[in-house]
């Protein structure tokens, strides 16, 4: 059996886009609550009375709605100062029942079994291992091919690939 095989090199714009897909998938219900208080903040403020109240409840809808992805970029901000300049290097090798990921003189087996969701988007896949944890991989470095990549991590383990959540896709599940 061939070892596929792919990479990631972590930048500041890939901490933040990991943040704020994390927090899109794990605190969507949160972020949606906040658009639907703005909106009705924003409706009281038009239909109101008294010039006080109608702006400042405008002011903290247009806020609410505007500002949903707040702490995202605040997680995402003190991981990048942490970092100091320096961001990981990742390769990853997928085998059958686990990948093994390479980061400086450090490996690490992960079983597929403790995998909890898999993400993809347009340029990534994202393993998530908890809430708060996961691991991004860049698509254009799969060898030999992202198909086999996604099946095979797909099979391992027994979970399907989804797409980023958004408005249009929000149900009682998510």
């Amino acid at each position: 059996m061939e070892v596929v095989t792919a990479s990631m090199q972590h930048t500041q714009e890939t901490i933040r886009l990991l943040s704020k897909m994390q927090y899109n998938i794990f605190c969507f219900g949160k972020k949606a609550v906040q658009i639907l208080c703005g909106l009705i903040l924003i409706l009281i403020g038009l239909f109101g009375q008294g010039v006080v109240s109608t702006v400042l409840a405008l002011f903290a809808g247009c806020w609410l709605c505007m500002n949903t992805d707040v702490p995202a970029k605040m997680r995402a901000g003190k991981v990048i100062e942490s970092m100091k300049g320096h961001f990981p290097f990742t390769q990853y090798d997928f085998d059958k029942k686990f990948f093994t990921l390479s980061a400086g003189d450090s490996k690490e087996r992960i079983p597929y079994s403790s995998l909890i969701r898999l993400v993809e988007d347009n340029r990534y896949l994202y393993l998530y291992i908890s809430k708060l944890s996961a691991y991004m991989v860049d698509k254009s470095t799969a060898k030999p091919d992202i198909d086999m990549l996604m099946h095979r991590v797909s099979d391992g383990s027994d979970l399907k690939w989804t797409r980023p959540a958004s408005l249009f896709s929000f149900g009682l599940r998510t």
